[in-house]
């Protein structure tokens, strides 16, 4: 038995299991990572690879935080929910570095 499936549905199912892949890994992610986990950048690193590579700065503050923050880093992204997050890595290239921050 033969089952025909159009180039485009095949597409949205491979974006919808690659979608739900990352959204497991990044919650296992988030709960065994914790700061001290993190690589830390100087403002000088991420200026020099802002220049030689694709750069997205995540913002990681709370509506709230952001919203009453008077530091902001112009370009940087807020996820703010699921939806966010899936359309960010539907976005963002393979080879995208991703910055994150919280001031």
């Amino acid at each position: 038995m033969t089952i025909n499936i159009s180039k485009g549905v095949l597409m949205r199912y491979r974006i919808l299991v690659l979608s739900c892949l990352t959204l497991f890994l990044s919650a296992a992610l988030i709960t065994t990572a914790g700061a001290e986990d993190a690589d830390r950048i100087s403002i000088s690193e991420l200026t020099r690879m802002q220049t030689t590579e694709p750069v997205v700065i995540v913002d990681t503050r709370t509506q709230s935080q952001w919203q009453h923050a008077t530091d902001k880093i112009p370009g940087a992204v807020r996820l703010e929910n699921r939806n966010d997050l899936q359309q960010f890595i539907f976005d963002i290239g393979p080879r995208t570095a991703i910055v994150t921050y919280c001031t």
